[in-house]
């Protein structure tokens, strides 16, 4: 994981990620979590703890600041077909929008 604070990087976010599980900077403030050979439920776990870590952060600069995140989902089933990466990216980034959309600070999957 890359910017950010110390905290975030080698914090709890750090520890929600194992090292199995790839990540990777997108473009600006968006980040991707790789999860193989995960359930759509442990995906949204996943999800539930990122959310819960990040709004437990509390920034010294900023006191009474709140930091939010929504996150965007998609799986695909082992059994079918895999899916191009691409298809993929673009799936749990609509689930994000969507998330965004319904208020933020929130999870949505595509």
């Amino acid at each position: 994981m890359t910017g950010g604070s110390p905290h975030t990087r080698r914090g709890p976010v750090h520890r929600i990620i194992s090292c199995s599980q790839a990540t990777t900077d997108l473009s600006g403030e968006e980040l991707a979590v790789v999860l193989p050979e995960t359930s759509a439920e442990a995906a949204e776990e996943v999800a539930a703890r990122i959310l819960h870590v990040v709004r437990a952060v509390h920034l010294r600069q900023a006191p009474g600041a709140a930091i939010s995140v929504s996150v965007g989902g998609a799986t695909s089933d082992p059994r079918a077909e895999a899916l191009p990466a691409a298809d993929l990216v673009g799936r749990a980034d609509a689930a994000l929008y969507l998330a965004k959309q319904r208020g933020r600070d929130r999870f949505a999957s595509g």
